[in-house]
């Protein structure tokens, strides 16, 4: 048990960010959107670890050499989107942000990838996968919830930036992902 709960932290730190960065594009973040992006993280999370277990190894070798490119686009591509979308902002005034379930789920996709290969390493070394995707999924929507809450208290700190901040922090979780898989 201990072990799962260190993996789903480990798991999270890219889904942390997102999910701050994600709540830095709304006015004021709400309780329930909140949970809404907690729910849709920690089910994207568990359902890719326990999709991972039912893979097996087969699976591991085809998506270890394509999840880093997989990472890394869709993370530039929404990061380059929000500081798009920062200019366009600043020539309209600022719209409520309401959640882009869209946008959101390539994001969850994207954080959770990971999740994926290590869902294939619990399928050997876990006597439950079942108590352990439970695990990642409660850690990633608490995570996910507090960084998508705090997000919005982000915004008052960075005024009209967090668009373009977001946008450089989404590219850059995009590129680390790539440098370590295919340097480290």
């Amino acid at each position: 048990m201990v072990l799962s709960i260190l993996i789903a932290i480990g798991l999270n730190f890219d889904t942390f960010s997102v999910a701050i960065v994600e709540g830095s594009r709304k006015m004021k973040s709400s309780i329930t959107d909140s949970l809404k992006v907690g729910v849709l993280f920690g089910i994207g999370q568990g359902g890719m670890a326990l999709l991972g277990s039912l893979l097996g190894v087969g699976f591991k070798f085809v998506i270890m050499n394509v999840d880093h490119w997989i990472a890394f686009i869709l993370l530039s591509f929404i990061g380059g989107k929000l500081i798009i979308e920062s200019k366009e902002d600043r020539t309209v005034h600022i719209k409520t942000h309401t959640v882009d379930y869209k946008s959101l789920s390539l994001l969850v996709v994207a954080t959770s990838i990971d999740a994926l290969v290590v869902g294939i390493t619990l399928a050997y070394i876990s006597n439950s996968i079942i108590t352990d995707v439970s695990i990642i999924s409660v850690i990633t929507f608490i995570i996910s919830f507090i960084g998508y809450h705090s997000g919005g208290k982000l915004k008052k700190l960075c005024k009209n930036n967090t668009k373009v901040i977001g946008g450089l922090i989404l590219i850059s979780i995009g590129i680390k992902i790539l440098l370590q898989h295919l340097f480290f």
